[in-house]
């Protein structure tokens, strides 16, 4: 009989191995977030390396599943080749917990991928945060939508120059210590805006430096970040651990626009910078938790960075549906983002919102994004992912076609939560089955090249601002919107291999 965890997070607490990895390691203190689990849940009994995993649900071989190892462990196993789910497997185990939450929240058993999960979605509120503040405090200092779209997509040149490097970085170095570096400058960004905001001597050119410091980062953390994943969790749960991810994102634009939106209505821009520094200093703590993660060897002589990004080139057009699968998101992103990304000027010229209203704007589409995030998790491989995939899509078109067409607050709520559901298709959905359909020693490279396709925003965030100064707000929104949905037929109509996806 498995013990009921008696916290009211049970899958944050599952029960797991007291021991991490093969080596000789203590119990962790309660002070470590491993402690804190135990502390939470009434498991710490004290000093020793006791096992709180019942006898029953120890494996007949001594080891814990492969679902719930970390790393060191994990890595020893066959990764390659999923273990069929036994009554007392993880994905099973908490009892009082229904099937559909268990499915769902299943790769948050895992030690590592809990804190890594953690860690993301404290960086990613507070780089929502200080990029939604930003773009607001741009607008108020200049009034031009034009350089407002600068300093909202200042990170996009940046991200596009560095992002495949950073796929070699991520094959070639550390990968922990590479996530940290990024998550460090990502907290030392707004701790100087706040600085420049609250001694009155911030100009835009300060936010669009910020922005472009920020590509950087981001380059060069989310193709290693996303490369472990499957590393940790196994490759039989890589899609509920992205969908994951894309919904602690979701859940970031709802906390990180929303609070931000109040902070600087209340106490000024200073305040929610400070607020996204704090945030991002107790990501790099979650993060210093994890083992370290060092990439597979590879034979031969050591190769150029540049050799090295031309062969992972090479692979992708050698990969049919991988090429398919990142043109499909860069129509997407190309279409459906820019006026994400320009709510702020939207908002304003066609609502009159203040800014705690654009925040609730981009709240409405983050509860958007977890729900479609959340439901995405709960599918497995066979249940026509290739068709969710270009539905979500499809909602996103229609939301621009209602912004653009329907001059009303509530409207533009509404518009925003399919713009979440949408988006949450693509940032889930999508990254999943490119890594499923990628060779494990191309990944980061792979995921690299994703991470250009949120470079080229330029190529649509700039004339749309540059729309909304001659034109205004809601025409070119519309137009976008009509042409996403023509390439959203395209795909479903003309691409089936895309649509059949299992």
């Amino acid at each position: 009989m498995v013990e009921k965890p008696s916290s009211i997070f049970p899958i944050l607490c599952v029960t797991r191995p007291a021991v991490r990895s093969a080596g000789n390691q203590k119990r962790p203190g309660i002070y470590s977030p491993d402690g804190l689990f135990e502390l939470l849940t009434n498991r710490h009994k004290g000093p020793g390396p006791q096992s709180t995993t019942p006898t029953s649900a120890v494996p007949p071989s001594g080891g814990a599943d492969v679902g719930a190892r970390s790393v060191p462990d994990a890595l020893h196993g066959p990764l390659a080749t999923p273990q069929p789910a036994r009554p007392d497997s993880p994905a099973t185990a908490v009892s009082g917990v229904s099937g559909w939450t268990a499915r769902t929240f299943d790769s948050l058993q895992v030690r590592d991928f809990r804190l890594l999960w953690i860690g993301m979605l404290l960086t990613m509120g507070g780089m929502n945060m200080q990029m939604f503040t930003r773009g607001l405090q741009a607008y108020d200092i200049t009034g031009s939508a034009v350089i407002t779209a600068l300093v909202s997509m200042g990170w996009a040149p940046t991200m596009l120059a560095f992002s495949l490097y950073g796929g070699v970085l991520g094959e070639r170095l550390e990968r922990r210590s590479l996530i940290q570096f990024a998550q460090i400058g990502n907290a030392v960004i707004p701790a100087i805006l706040a600085v420049l905001s609250f001694t009155g001597v911030v100009h835009w050119w300060h936010l669009c430096a910020a922005s472009l410091v920020q590509g950087i980062m981001f380059a060069t953390m989310m193709p290693a970040r996303q490369a472990i994943i499957p590393e940790i969790v196994g490759k039989e749960r890589v899609s509920n651990a992205l969908a994951l991810n894309a919904s602690a994102m979701g859940l970031m634009n709802i906390a990180g626009q929303a609070f931000g939106g109040v902070l600087y209505d209340v106490i000024g821009p200073g305040g929610s910078y400070v607020t996204a520094s704090v945030m991002t200093v107790t990501a790099v703590w979650f993060t210093m938790q994890l083992p370290k993660m060092y990439p597979e060897k590879k034979t031969g002589p050591r190769r150029s960075a540049f050799a090295e990004i031309a062969d992972g080139l090479r692979y992708i057009n050698s990969a049919p549906m991988v090429r398919l699968l990142l043109l499909q998101g860069l129509v997407i992103t190309l279409l459906a983002m820019p006026f994400r990304m320009l709510i702020q000027v939207f908002a304003t010229e066609v609502y009159g919102s203040s800014a705690s209203q654009i925040g609730l704007l981009g709240a409405v589409a983050g509860i958007g994004a977890v729900v479609g995030a959340l439901w995405i998790a709960g599918l497995r491989p066979g249940q026509g992912r290739g068709a969710t995939l270009l539905g979500t899509s499809v909602l996103g078109g229609i939301a621009l076609v209602m912004a653009g067409g329907l001059p009303w607050l509530a409207a533009g709520m509404g518009a925003m939560v399919l713009a979440g559901l949408g988006e949450s298709g693509r940032m889930a959905l999508g990254q999943s089955l490119v890594i499923e359909n990628t060779d494990s020693a191309y990944r980061a490279r792979v995921m690299s090249v994703m991470m250009m396709t949120f470079g080229l925003m330029p190529l649509a965030v700039l004339p749309l601002g540059i729309a909304y100064d001659t034109i205004g707000a809601r025409p070119p929104v519309l137009f976008m919107g009509g042409l996403l949905l023509v390439f959203c037929m395209y795909f479903i109509f003309f691409q089936p291999k895309l649509r059949r996806l299992p």
